[in-house]
């Protein structure tokens, strides 16, 4: 019982009138192209991250300093 694939269609058959065949990512023509929101974003996350570890960084020295 094959309850998944319609042995029928082809591969890039359409879902619906909704739906392309093809999906957008694969037709995007920016080739990789960053713009500069998508470069802040990353450096804002990057950013988030380091302080994100340096504060439970702290918090396990204070943790540990307390046990002393």
């Amino acid at each position: 019982m094959n309850l998944v694939r319609d042995h029928a269609s082809r591969a890039w058959a359409s879902q619906g009138a909704g739906f392309p065949p093809v999906p957008a990512g694969l037709l995007d023509q920016s080739h990789g192209l960053c713009m500069r929101g998508d470069i802040v974003n990353d450096v804002l996350y990057i950013g988030l991250t380091i302080v994100v570890f340096a504060a439970l960084f702290l918090l396990l020295k204070g943790v540990e300093r307390f046990e002393r």
